[in-house]
């Protein structure tokens, strides 16, 4: 079965048959993940994920300026 990988040194999406590439996180243990060889340079490619926005990846809103009220006098 094919599946898609991204080349990390040009950005490349291809598909391509996967291999398993089992290796030892200090966090995680004992990890397995889909690889394959880049075909326009060699590169070994990790398993292309489309990318989705996250919750911390949305920005900030900008405060207004000049306290509460935008700049003005809250009337208290």
């Amino acid at each position: 079965m094919q599946s898609q990988f991204k080349c990390p040194n040009c950005s490349n999406v291809f598909e391509a048959e996967a291999e398993k590439f089992e290796y030892h996180s200090p966090v995680y243990g004992p990890c397995s993940k889909s690889v394959s060889e880049s075909p326009c340079c060699k590169a070994q490619s990790d398993e292309y994920r489309e990318p989705h926005p996250g919750k911390g990846s949305s920005k900030p809103e900008p405060m207004p300026s000049g306290g509460c009220c935008g700049g003005g006098s809250c009337g208290f």
